[in-house]
């Protein structure tokens, strides 16, 4: 039967130490890519104000360039109506 040595050697220390360096190194990079997900800052979100009339082609300009959270308009119907087109999309 072989006898396991529980000293450490000047040569495991380094290859443990090595190691680990790298992988502290790499991680900000690798962690990033692996989850995936856009960061806030690159995803452009639109909220339209004024949403009949000559406002809701702006408002289809601006919603066709992110994603559309939200609208509004004075009049109940013109806010339904544009916020329905969208629904149905997202």
């Amino acid at each position: 039967m072989k006898k396991i040595s529980l000293a450490s050697s000047r040569r495991t220390f380094l290859k443990g130490t090595a190691v680990s360096a790298a992988a502290s190194v790499a991680a900000p990079t690798i962690l990033p890519r692996l989850l995936a997900q856009d960061p806030a800052s690159d995803r452009l979100t639109v909220a339209c104000i004024g949403v009949g009339g000559r406002g809701s082609d702006i408002g289809n300009q601006a919603a066709s360039l992110g994603q559309l959270v939200a609208c509004c308009d004075v009049h109940q119907r013109n806010a339904e109506n544009f916020a329905g087109r969208y629904r149905e999309q997202n």
